[in-house]
């Protein structure tokens, strides 16, 4: 069990195995015209890691990743990761 913070009700709550967690950063990033490198440059990220995230084959990236990528993508972390928890 990992330990991340719960984005929705910012309180401490725990990443169970079933749990998935999915993002938007591909959609965004592309709404917003931003090719990966300059998405990785602003973060201080890889490109191949931001490849990664994009793809789902990197799906527990840290919370101050999770930050990093919603400021420079101009979002709310919310409106980036969606953490969908299994039953």
């Amino acid at each position: 069990i990992y330990s991340i913070r719960c984005i929705r009700k910012r309180t401490k709550r725990k990443l169970r195995c079933g749990d998935k967690m999915e993002n938007r950063i591909k959609e965004i990033r592309e709404e917003e015209g931003i090719k990966q490198y300059a998405l990785a440059k602003m973060t201080g990220l890889s490109e191949g890691y931001i490849c990664h995230l994009e793809k789902g084959t990197r799906d527990n990236p840290s919370y101050k990743v999770m930050v990093k990528i919603a400021v420079a993508l101009k979002r709310q972390v919310q409106e980036v990761f969606i953490i969908n928890q299994s039953i």
